[in-house]
């Protein structure tokens, strides 16, 4: 289990409460190019997407609040943002049937505001109108490379559903399923395009793969706590009873069913394809170790881990 870090009163699963990101085109441009030397490239021209992916943050939050105190929840794409957010929908929907003055706002835009985020909603300009006892802010993160195995599963995925959605005639589903696999399900093909700057925006869904730790840079401020979804009970129980929004912290416990959806089974075996590629090509794997070295360092999970495939014996 993960021990709590005390670091000038940020308590934090992950020592990152000094984690101030560099997000700028010289940062971004210096992390491709630490990975292209892996695989024997010049330095090149910074390019949009990876640009995006260094310094992509979630532009929305759920907020969550009582008498004063709020939660607002940050969050992080394939950390258990499904899991997290819709376990305290459903918990202060269900306090709110009792009588209860609690209060929900998801998929709230907020941005850096003093000290914490600020949100933009029709009847609640600024959140320290409603929070004005208390906030607390929150995220969770996991380890870097299962990150992005668990993101490319769910580009690929998003991309073949949308396909079936799009389909006038079920019976074309097998030529988009095998169109998809050909084109998008192409593990070496996308990762020399993320190294050689040749790949073009394929689409919001490919942000599931973007770097975590843009989530922590000042677009929204200093977090109060930033958890691990490998020890993401007994750090969401925590975050419960820091943030005090509720006496009894059962009434807003987890929900392990919230955060299963059709990606997570994986049925184009997008994942494994992946993790395959990685553990046979050893260039290719830390050259991607590379690309993600910024989320190692912020969060504080172990380099040498992706570097020599370890990493990939872990839950993706």
């Amino acid at each position: 289990m993960l021990r709590h870090v005390v670091i000038v009163s940020l308590t934090v699963a992950h020592p990152i409460a000094t984690c101030k990101r560099a997000a700028t085109r010289h940062s971004a441009q210096a992390t491709l190019d630490n990975a292209r030397r892996e695989v024997g490239l010049p330095p090149g021209k910074l390019y949009a997407t990876w640009e995006s992916f260094y310094q992509f943050t979630p532009p929305q939050c759920a907020i969550f609040g009582a008498q004063g105190r709020c939660l607002i929840f940050v969050p992080i794409f394939k950390a258990a943002n499904d899991e997290i957010r819709g376990s305290l929908i459903e918990g202060m929907n269900q306090l709110r049937k009792d009588g209860s003055n609690y209060f929900t706002l998801d998929h709230s835009s907020c941005y850096s505001h003093e000290r914490h985020p600020v949100v933009r909603v029709a009847r609640l300009p600024y959140v320290n109108d409603v929070c004005y006892e208390s906030i607390f802010t929150f995220t969770f993160a996991r380890e870097p490379l299962t990150h992005f195995l668990a993101g490319y599963g769910e580009f690929v995925w998003r991309t073949y559903a949308k396909g079936i959605l799009a389909a006038e005639d079920y019976r074309t589903i097998a030529a988009i399923k095998r169109n998809i696999t050909r084109d998008r399900n192409d593990p070496n093909g996308l990762l020399e395009k993320m190294l050689d700057g040749t790949m073009r925006w394929p689409g919001n869904d490919a942000l599931h793969m973007a770097l975590m730790s843009g989530a922590l840079d000042n677009a929204y401020g200093k977090f109060d706590f930033v958890g691990s979804i490998a020890n993401i009970d007994d750090d969401f129980d925590h975050v419960l009873r820091r943030a005090r929004l509720v006496e009894d912290t059962q009434a807003l416990r987890l929900k392990k069913n919230l955060g299963t959806h059709a990606s997570t089974l994986d049925q184009l075996n997008a994942r494994a394809d992946m993790k395959d590629l990685l553990a046979s090509n050893h260039t290719l794997r830390k050259a991607l170790c590379h690309l993600l070295a910024p989320d190692y360092r912020c969060f504080s999970y172990d380099f040498k881990a992706c570097l020599d495939g370890s990493s990939l014996e872990l839950h993706a």
